[in-house]
């Protein structure tokens, strides 16, 4: 191997590294021919000396030592310190370039023994940071205006902004640059579905390619949540649960990727929260059940009253009364407990005093413009009294 590589070594060290004077036009050409035949000659070698090996362990060991030999050489071209030579950029550009084709060439031709864990090259950290911040634009322009997904996006957005801005002492693999390009492909697939589905699929495509941070597991639990909360019985609270313990079960996650290597995968993570939570609230239930149901002092109505409002603009409008001081009442969760017990809505005929809490405080777009049309049907309804 050593052989092998020598005369291209040598070239490097005269003519990038150690190199202090231009040279013409003949003689970069000439420089050029015999880089781009060493490369061949390189090839021709590996395979010949490919097929000498009779223990794959050998043959592993013999690839591997040319691509972190290959990986150091393109690390001194792209970190010489005399960039301020006339012909230097012309030279390294075209080093680096027969360098990065006999990666590739070990790369695709010899893929089982290449070893994705290595260290990337800084020549080929400087091309994938480019085209990263590529992928945020992207992502930025072409996804995030489909649907209700921007904090979700902005995850994978951070991800790609941190190896962007990584300082060049943090190590990256060949393993993770190829996650970086599956992630963005996926994600920006995702851009080609209905709005109303977008920040589903975002979900499952990043459940499906192991996005296993703690900032996606919540958000995913947030999601999950959302449901639940809108559920009025711990009965229905564990049967959204087990839906969709169910369903991220039976989902597909693609082998061998993973955001982070040592982290437990985003499949099994999911699945133990959804166990503890389906365990805890059937534990609640059996507790509820064993309970004596309190005796109220307080006037209870005969019947609930229904209105056309959601849960979600009830909560709203709620928290309105109480801002405004329309209500005055020193406790919002006393308050809010008193109009679920007696109020339900077109869909529901019980409203959970949990569920009402919730949107109490967590206020969506959506459901303060919902509430801007109520307000307008009641301005208008007040300019008709006399």
């Amino acid at each position: 191997m050593s052989y092998a590589l020598e005369r291209l070594e040598k070239s490097i060290n005269q003519h990038v590294i150690t190199q202090t004077t231009t040279h013409d036009t003949q003689q970069i050409q000439i420089i050029l021919a015999e880089i781009n035949f060493e490369k061949e000659e390189i090839k021709k070698h590996i395979q010949t000396e490919v097929f000498s090996f009779k223990k794959d362990k050998r043959l592993e060991l013999f690839i591997q030592q040319y691509q972190c030999a290959l990986i150091r050489l393109a690390n001194d071209v792209f970190n010489a310190k005399n960039k301020e030579v006339t012909t230097f950029n012309r030279l390294s550009e075209n080093y680096l370039q027969v360098i990065t084709e006999l990666l590739f060439f070990i790369e695709n031709h010899f893929t089982r023994y290449f070893n994705l864990d290595e260290k990337i090259p800084d020549s080929y950290r400087f091309i994938m940071q480019a085209k990263c911040m590529v992928y945020v634009k992207a992502i930025k322009k072409i996804v995030l205006p489909t649907g209700d997904s921007e904090e979700i996006l902005q995850i994978v957005i951070d991800v790609f902004n941190d190896f962007i801005k990584a300082s060049s002492q943090k190590t990256y693999t060949y393993t993770q640059v190829i996650y970086f390009k599956k992630l963005y492909s996926e994600i920006l697939d995702c851009s080609q579905f209905p709005i109303e589905n977008c920040k589903q699929i975002i979900l499952d495509r990043l459940l499906y390619l192991n996005f296993n941070s703690a900032q996606f597991i919540n958000k995913y639990v947030q999601h999950i949540m959302l449901q639940v909360a809108d559920a009025s019985t711990i009965k229905d609270q564990l049967e959204v649960l087990a839906w969709w313990l169910k369903t991220i079960k039976q989902s597909t996650v693609k082998p061998g990727m993973s955001l982070l290597i040592k982290a437990t995968s985003a499949h099994l993570q999911l699945i133990g929260w959804l166990q503890d939570e389906i365990h805890f609230l059937e534990k609640k239930n059996q507790l509820t059940l064993l309970l004596p149901t309190p005796v109220s002092n307080n006037i209870i109505p005969k019947q609930s009253f229904k209105t056309e409002l959601t849960v979600k603009q009830l909560g709203l409008f709620i928290r309105l009364l109480v801002d405004v001081k329309i209500v005055q009442i020193d406790n919002q969760k006393e308050l809010v407990n008193h109009i679920a017990a007696f109020t339900k809505t077109e869909n529901q005929e019980s409203i959970s005093a949990q569920s009402l809490r919730r949107y109490y405080y967590a206020i969506d777009e959506n459901t303060k413009d919902k509430m801007k049309d109520w307000f307008i049907k009641m301005i208008n309804q007040i300019r008709k009294y006399e």
